[in-house]
């Protein structure tokens, strides 16, 4: 459908966030590489901000050139200190929420597919 009607971002939109819920990350570094940068996309939002860090968090020198703001990894950062200064507490997840249960990476690691903790 993009293809064929570039002017459909609501399809596209509707992709990428299917994609993003079904932590299908490989496919959605598919479509970053067919389509980011083009009309259809020219820009990320914050959820696939986060996406691309999910994937590049080994290149962290890749993240701005592939969209990602500096608040985005000032918080990737802050969600990063947390696992490591909190993973013994009993409460860690409880924990991790309090201050990134909003966020995509915090979705990867701690929701079930029922989009329950």
């Amino acid at each position: 459908m993009i293809d064929n009607d570039p002017q459909n971002t609501l399809a596209f939109q509707y992709l990428s966030g299917f994609l993003l819920l079904n932590r299908n990350l490989n496919a959605f570094r598919e479509l970053y590489d067919m389509y980011y940068h083009s009309d259809i996309w020219p820009e990320l939002s914050l959820s696939q901000q986060q996406a691309v860090v999910a994937l590049e968090q080994d290149s962290p020198g890749n993240w701005a050139k592939m969209g990602v703001s500096l608040a985005t990894e000032q918080a990737y950062g802050s969600f990063a200190q947390d696992l490591a200064d909190k993973r013994g507490y009993i409460n860690f997840v409880e924990e991790i929420a309090k201050n990134h249960g909003n966020t995509y990476w915090f979705y990867l690691l701690f929701k079930d597919r029922g989009g329950k903790k």
